[in-house]
C-alpha cells in the first residue's frame, strides 16, 4: 500500500496513491464549505489533516473512540458514522470504502461522501468554543454523553447530508419512537439530525448554526432543552409536536426523493 500526500490552502491529505483525485476533490470541497461556515460565524481553522483510511480496521485503530460511540447508537445510525474529528486532524473511510459502507441508494452514499464536512463542522465548532470534542477528554466525553444530539444533528445538517438521512430515520422509527427530546445518548445522530432538520426548515440554515454558536457562549444544561427553545423561539413543547410532524412526513419526503 503506497501512501501519499494532498494539499490545498487550508488542508493537507494523507492517502493511499491511487486516491490522489477522490482526496484532492475533497480538499477542494472542505475549502468552499469552511468559507460557507465562515459566513455562518464559526470559527473555521486551517491547517487541518485528513487521513483517509482505506478499511475499517484502520479507521479504528488510528480512533478507537469511534467504536465506542457506534456502540452507543442505534444500529440505524452506525453506517453513517464513517469517521472521527481529533485535535488538528479528520480520520474518515477513503471514497471506495465509503462506497462499500453505504446501502443500496444513491442517497446513502451522497451522505456518507458528506463525512468530511460533517468531521468539520464539529472541528469549526470546538474552535468556536463548544464544550463538545474535538478533543476528546474526560470533560469533553461527559459532555458528548449528555449532549450527543448537539454532536451530531448540526453537523449533519450543515454537512447537507439530510436527504441521504431520511430513509435511515424511517427505518429507526419502525422500532419506536425516540424516547425523548431532545434525544438521548441513544439517539444522538438520527434524533439529533431530525431535531436539527426541522429547525431548518422552519427557521433556516442560519438558525442550526446559531443553535451551535449559542452552545459555544455558554456551555448547555441539561440536555441543552432551553438552547433548543430558544432555537426555535417556541416552547419545547411546540417544538416536540413540530418534530412529530416533520417525522409524520416522512414517507412523503422519501417518495418525492425518490421519483
Amino acid at each position: 500500500m503506497a501512501w501519499t500526500e494532498s494539499y490545498s490552502a487550508s488542508f493537507s491529505a494523507r492517502h493511499e496513491r491511487a486516491e490522489t483525485d477522490s482526496a484532492q476533490r475533497t480538499l477542494d470541497d472542505l475549502e468552499r464549505f469552511r468559507l460557507e461556515l465562515a459566513e455562518l460565524g464559526f470559527r473555521t481553522p486551517g491547517e487541518i489533516a485528513i487521513v483517509f483510511h482505506p478499511n475499517e480496521l484502520s479507521l479504528l485503530a488510528a480512533q478507537p473512540a469511534l467504536a465506542a460511540w457506534r456502540a452507543a447508537q442505534t444500529r440505524h445510525a452506525r453506517r453513517y458514522l464513517a469517521g472521527w474529528a481529533a485535535s488538528g486532524e479528520l480520520h474518515l473511510l477513503a471514497a471506495p470504502a465509503l462506497r462499500r459502507r453505504a446501502a443500496a441508494t444513491p442517497l446513502s452514499e451522497r451522505a456518507l461522501r458528506a463525512t468530511a464536512r460533517r468531521l468539520y463542522v464539529q472541528a469549526a465548532a470546538a474552535a468556536s468554543g463548544w464544550p463538545l470534542p474535538p478533543p476528546l477528554t474526560a470533560t469533553s466525553g461527559g459532555a458528548l454523553r449528555r449532549l450527543g444530539w448537539l454532536f451530531e444533528g448540526p453537523a449533519a445538517v450543515l454537512a447537507g447530508q439530510s436527504d441521504g438521512l431520511l430513509a435511515a430515520l424511517a427505518s429507526r422509527l419502525r422500532d419506536g419512537p425516540f424516547d425523548a427530546l431532545p434525544p438521548s445518548t441513544r439517539d444522538a445522530y438520527l434524533g439529533g439530525f431530525a431535531l436539527c432538520a426541522t429547525l431548518e426548515e422552519q427557521r433556516g440554515r442560519a438558525a442550526v448554526a446559531s443553535l451551535v454558536l449559542a452552545a459555544c457562549r455558554s456551555e448547555p444544561r441539561g440536555r441543552g432543552e432551553h438552547l433548543v427553545a430558544r432555537a426555535f423561539s417556541r416552547p419545547l413543547g411546540e417544538v416536540r409536536r413540530l418534530v412529530a410532524r416533520f417525522l409524520d412526513e416522512l414517507p412523503r419526503r422519501l417518495a418525492r426523493l425518490e421519483r
